[in-house]
């Protein structure tokens, strides 16, 4: 986890320690919305300059990770309204604003700008391929045992994220909410199983280890 002491005080190693874990995968959030690779990189800039400007007003009932891409979210929809991002998060006084220069221009150099993620595009084409081989496996195997209801209670808690009662209601063959938790810890393990064969280095789904 980062440090919102040191984020808040413009300690540079540390906002270039947020900059180099969640770069890459607020990039891909805002490529769900925005096509353009130009503008995607002009917005995700935003979204850095943006919680530089913005951590004094960060809210410590929640994280990092749900700052920035609250953050994120709110560019991509200024964007679309066409408005200027800057105006989606207000500078604070003068001395802030020196005091953040250095951080600020910081990650806007070319050398850690967006940009650069055009090399990591070929790694995430890799990540989709791998996740893509691993879902077909793991639906094949519900679908070769006929269990037809789990793959659809899969489908409810990780695409839909339906509530474990809708899902109750929704499928029949599931008794109650128990049987969900158990399906999911099951698709969960059985996912992570597939991943170490396609990934025995676990270079690729952080999220899935974790």
């Amino acid at each position: 986890m980062c440090d919102i002491a040191r984020l808040k005080a413009g300690d540079d190693a540390e906002w270039k320690r947020l900059q180099d874990r969640y770069l890459r995968r607020v990039y891909f959030y805002v490529q769900k919305s925005v096509k353009d690779p130009d503008t995607c990189d002009d917005i995700v800039q935003e979204v850095f300059l943006g919680a530089i400007r913005g951590i004094d007003r960060f809210d410590e009932a929640y994280n990092i990770e749900q700052f920035l891409f609250g953050i994120a979210r709110n560019k991509v929809v200024d964007h679309f309204r066409r408005d200027r991002p800057d105006e989606a998060v207000g500078t604070t006084g003068d001395d802030d604003d020196k005091r953040r220069f250095r951080a600020i221009e910081n990650l806007a150099h070319p050398t850690e700008s967006p940009s650069r993620l055009a090399v990591g595009r070929e790694s995430a084409e890799r990540e989709r391929a791998v996740l893509t081989n691993i879902l077909r496996k793991l639906v094949e195997r519900y679908w070769k045992k006929g269990e037809f209801h789990k793959l659809k209670a899969v489908e409810l808690i990780f695409v839909r994220n339906e509530p474990y009662s809708e899902i109750v209601r929704l499928v029949p063959g599931i008794r109650d909410e128990r049987a969900i938790a158990g399906i999911k810890f099951n698709a969960i393990a059985e996912l992570q199983k597939l991943a170490k064969q396609e990934d025995p280095n676990r270079s690729l789904f952080s999220e899935l280890w974790r």
